[in-house]
């Protein structure tokens, strides 16, 4: 199990400590410590749904073997099947970054504003997308990818068995309850990515977000115009790509150094 990149024992690191935090809550019975636990969780379950992407334009290994098996980690530390999303991201919203064609584009929210905004949109595209995306999540797919789901469904079947058995509430809580809140705020992430960009554009249809400290977490998460530009390029080559080509083609519009202020003055 070699490393394709050796700058990916980040994304390792950051596994390994959201599945310390994910066993210590399926021991823990609920209690203070979840009010520390769950946003710890999510916070997690998140970075790995990032890794997850990345690990879909670009496998983080070099044999096929070794990533059908760390697809199943993924699986496991995010709560989903993470091939399931392989169809709707790369052969629908790479091609259509939030415009009519994309499945879970801005279009689905109308005319909505402000907070009812999100919240529309966050339930409302992922009832959208699954009933435009194939019915079956097979369809579509490339052989090692049908392979890997397989075992992902089956390797996230017998972890959740496990933890219903053992500690049913703490599974619940602990959890459940996490992978459901960090996958609806990737779906939300994705739309405030793209949203009041142009989706019409070659160079102007996604944000970037530079701040360092976001995009150390995120494995450069932020720089997602310079994704769509490169989807297969490493993440820790986007800023480069990013100071060198995108911001002189994109300017400096849709390039924010917080996400957390951009957020507050889009939606309040």
């Amino acid at each position: 199990m070699k490393l394709s990149d050796r700058r990916d024992l980040r994304s390792l690191f950051f596994i390994v400590i959201h599945f310390c935090l994910l066993i210590f809550g399926m021991m823990t019975p609920p209690g203070w410590q979840t009010a520390l636990l769950i946003p710890s969780l999510i916070f997690s379950t998140y970075i790995c749904l990032n890794i997850n992407h990345n690990q879909m334009h670009l496998g983080m290994f070099e044999g096929a073997t070794a990533n059908i098996v760390l697809n199943v980690v993924l699986s496991i530390a995010t709560g989903v099947p993470v091939t399931t999303i392989y169809v709707p991201h790369l052969i629908n919203h790479h091609p259509n970054p939030n415009n009519e064609k994309d499945w879970m584009g801005a279009h689905v929210v109308g005319n909505r504003t402000g907070l009812w905004r999100i919240l529309y949109y966050t339930f409302k595209a992922q009832v959208v997308q699954m009933k435009l995306r194939p019915r079956s999540f097979f369809a579509g797919l490339p052989d090692e990818r049908r392979t890997s789901l397989v075992c992902e469904i089956f390797g996230l079947f017998i972890f959740a068995l496990v933890g219903m058995l053992w500690n049913p509430v703490a599974f619940v809580v602990h959890a459940m309850v996490p992978w459901m809140l960090g996958s609806n705020i990737l779906v939300f992430i994705n739309f405030f990515l793209h949203d009041g960009c142009d989706p019409n554009s070659e160079n102007r249809h996604s944000k970037t977000f530079t701040s360092n400290v976001l995009n150390f977490f995120l494995l450069n998460g932020g720089y997602h115009m310079a994704h769509h530009e490169r989807p297969r390029m490493h993440w820790a080559d986007l800023p480069t790509y990013h100071a060198r080509f995108v911001r002189l083609q994109s300017g400096m519009q849709h390039e924010h150094s917080s996400m957390v202020r951009h957020f507050i003055k889009l939606y309040f």
